[in-house]
Parts: structure tokens; sequence; C-alpha cells
């Protein structure tokens, strides 16, 4: 967490909304082995590409963010019949059943994590009063690590905005390389767009970061001013 005079950090939502790491892990173990094993099968790879496409579909109607998704995943045989039945061209034979839905519930696991962040971020805002920079998600190891990363979302919700800072490991592997951006923010959905003219700022230490972090705080923090234009 950063100390900055600006900067108040009410109890936050939970940041991370996860699917157990045995239920990930075996999607992922299976979306691999449906995009691999069908190689030498054209047709059967085609086959599958195309179920795979379905079930995503199916999982978006069907529910919400990475609670719903792990819902459906218990109700996956349901899933996966609903799926065939949306187009007459769907089979089941000759395909790897499970690797086909671990392939599309890895896909959809994306969106729907999305989702629960867009989702925790709409009910922590609509509670909250004043006209300061707020900490509505935080996770990883702030000075920053290779190994560890970091990742810390600010809202000001007068000014429809954002500050999203991030860590990753730099080319050598050796260093960490943070990263800085100013975002729109939509309160009454939680959504994060892009803005034309500010796109991420790299810096080599986590001080330089907070640096440049505290200067965003004070040049966006009049709500008359509003955010920039994206014209």
């Amino acid at each position: 967490m950063t100390e900055d005079s600006n900067l108040h950090d009410p109890t936050r939502a939970e940041t991370v909304a996860a699917v157990p790491r045995g239920l990930s892990e075996r999607w992922a173990a299976d979306a691999d082995r449906a995009f691999s094993s069908a190689l030498d099968r054209p047709d059967i790879y085609q086959r599958s590409t195309r179920l795979i496409g379905a079930l995503t579909d199916v999982l978006r109607q069907r529910s919400r963010g990475l609670a719903g998704l792990v819902r459906d995943w218990e109700l996956r045989e349901q899933v996966l019949a609903q799926a065939v039945a949306t187009d007459p061209r769907l089979t089941l034979e000759g395909l790897d059943t499970a690797a086909v839905l671990g392939a599309a519930f890895t896909m959809r696991r994306r969106e729907a994590a999305q989702e629960s962040a867009e989702d925790r971020r709409v009910a922590f805002l609509a509670g909250m009063t004043g006209t300061d920079w707020v900490v509505v998600e935080e996770e990883g190891y702030a000075p920053g690590d290779p190994f560890v990363p970091y990742r810390r979302l600010e809202v000001h919700v007068p000014a429809g905005l954002a500050i999203a800072v991030s860590t990753m490991p730099d080319e050598t592997m050796m260093a960490t390389t943070h990263h800085v951006q100013l975002l729109r923010l939509q309160p009454d959905t939680g959504r994060l767009q892009d803005i034309d003219g500010n796109d991420p700022v790299d810096f080599g230490t986590a001080e330089e970061r907070e640096a440049y972090v505290s200067d965003l705080r004070r040049q966006h923090s009049r709500p008359e001013a509003g955010p920039p234009s994206t014209c």
C-alpha cells in the first residue's frame, strides 16, 4: 500500500474471486489436450473447435462471473447437452469431451474473472462517498519482484477515472518493470476503458512509479475537470 495524504483505504471488496487452483489447472491441462491431440485429424480439430465455441457461448448465457462458472462446472454434462442442441452440426462422436469442456471453461474463465471484478467495483463504489482517490483492488508485492506480480486499481468516481498499477518481470527476468496507466471508469458498470493518448508508462523502480501516480492524482482530483477527452 502506498502512503499519500490524498489516498484513503476503507475496507475494500475482495480483490479476487478465484476458481480453485486444482480446478483451473485441470481446465488448462484439458484445453492443451483438446488443441494438441487433434492436430493430426483436421476433421476432429474442426469439430472440437466448433463445439468449444458453442460451449463458450452457452456458458456466457447461463451465468455471470467466476462463481457462476464454478457452479456450471458441476453441471457440465447439462451444459454440454445444451451446447450440442444449439446446432445440428454439433456431435460428440469421436471427440474427447473432457478436453473440449476444459477448453471452453478455460476460455470463459478470463471473461468471467473480468465480470466478477466489474461487479465487485460496482458494489464497492455504490457505497462510496467523498472526492478522494480510493484503492479498490490490490494484490501482490508492491515494491516489485519479477516472480511476484503486483496489481492495484485506484479510482476517483467524481472524475470518472482510474489509475491501474501493475508489475511484471523485465526481459532479463531478473528485475521488475512497473506499469501505470490512466483509464476511464464507468461507475455504474465497473468497466474500465482506455483513454486516447494515455498509454501505459513504464518505470524501473517502485519509487518512480509511485511518484508518477501521485502526480496523476494531483492532476486529476478535481471533479469539475472531468476525464480527459477521448476525441
